[in-house]
């Protein structure tokens, strides 16, 4: 096959259906311009069935109707029908080697290398071009793969470590402050039922409340501290929501927010319903916290083949993508004020039930949904 990839290719007392009979016996993937505009590109059966035609046909990037495919480099930028290998090719009357992937408006994507060469006539004019192409798009998919678990992996150690600093923090100082505090909130307890404080009644209130607030961020720090041991034992969803549902419904109608329970009937699963009980209600209120007076919060149960679980919708403005990928991290949040702890304890029930969470995010608000094994 050496001399067929001579720099460029010279058809002296042969035909390009001759050249075509010769090439397309051979099992790697042999494609061939039949015109000098490279409107015509006929495929052997390996090139065709990487290309998803059949046989013979016609699949070129700069036809009169080139078929619905986008075409990227290996840095994935997209080419241009005139930047792919056998156009450029001929274009220049020269050699062109190229790694190119293919997508199809189905979402199936392959990539190959494409060697191309251009095909002369004896007096040197471009009349066609020949392309040996080889499929590796096992070889860059397995490549990706191994690439995302080892950013995974970077990312996981990354948060264990943060968590790690964060719990030594919360152990270690958790007691030295809840002391002072306790202490503090008991006088303004006691000031508040005197006569001779009554005019600053609500300052003291002020006050006890964000006390209350900061004894609430210590314990999420201390949650985040603790090992737990798994209790799991085996409940439903849709249980814990309806015992939760009072308690969440009256917090959306203070803040002037409509919350919409679609309960689905779902089977048990193995749970901790103390812990399933915190998830459902730190990401309701995370949701209520997104959502602008008026706006809607949606709790819906599912289920399907192998997985049980629920999603909580909110009607805010979305969360940005840097801020996703870094979502149960603590002191991550777009929340002003928040301290992102809420949610890193959610992410840590989700792992200690084996679960799964995705979050899907837009302008139009954003989804949190949690997959739940079921049991075997």
């Amino acid at each position: 096959m050496n001399h067929y990839l001579q720099d460029p290719l010279v058809l002296n007392n042969k035909t390009l259906a001759d050249l075509m009979a010769e090439l397309f016996v051979l099992p790697c993937g042999v494609s061939i311009a039949v015109d000098p505009d490279c409107k015509v590109i006929r495929h052997n059966r390996t090139a065709a069935a990487f290309l998803r035609i059949r046989e013979g046909d016609n699949f070129s990037m700069t036809a009169d109707e080139p078929p619905k495919v986008r075409t990227f480099d290996v840095h994935g930028r997209e080419l241009t029908p005139e930047q792919l290998t056998l156009q450029k090719a001929m274009a220049q009357n020269s050699q062109n080697k190229q790694i190119v992937e293919l997508e199809w408006p189905d979402g199936v994507r392959k990539v190959a290398v494409w060697n191309s060469k251009p095909i002369v006539n004896p007096q040197g004019e471009v009349i066609g071009g020949v392309s040996i192409s080889e499929d590796i798009t096992f070889h860059v998919m397995e490549e990706r793969r191994t690439r995302h678990e080892q950013d995974y992996l970077r990312k996981e150690l990354e948060r264990l470590d943060r968590l790690g600093h964060v719990s030594h923090l919360a152990a270690g100082i958790s007691h030295e402050v809840r002391n002072p505090l306790t202490t503090v909130k008991g006088f303004l307890q006691i000031m508040r039922v005197k006569q001779r404080y009554e005019d600053d009644r609500s300052i003291i209130d002020m006050l006890l409340e964000e006390l209350n607030r900061a004894n609430e961020i210590i314990s999420d720090y201390l949650s985040l501290a603790q090992v737990h041991e798994r209790q799991l034992t085996t409940g439903n969803l849709l249980e814990v929501i309806e015992r939760l549902s009072p308690l969440i419904e009256n917090d959306a109608f203070l803040a002037r927010k409509k919350l919409i329970i679609r309960q689905t009937a779902v089977c048990d699963i193995l749970m901790d319903s103390k812990e399933i009980k915190q998830l459902i209600l730190n990401l309701v209120r995370n949701a209520m916290d997104a959502t602008p007076a008026g706006g809607h919060i949606y709790i819906e149960t599912f289920e399907t083949a192998d997985t049980v679980g629920f999603t909580v919708l909110d009607e805010g403005t979305g969360i940005p993508k840097e801020v996703v990928d870094r979502l149960g991290t603590p002191f991550v949040t777009t929340k002003p004020g928040g301290t992102g702890v809420g949610l890193a304890i959610c992410y840590d029930i989700v792992r200690r039930h084996n679960a799964v969470i995705d979050v899907g995010t837009s302008a139009k608000g954003t989804v949190f949904k949690i997959e739940f094994p079921k049991p075997c």
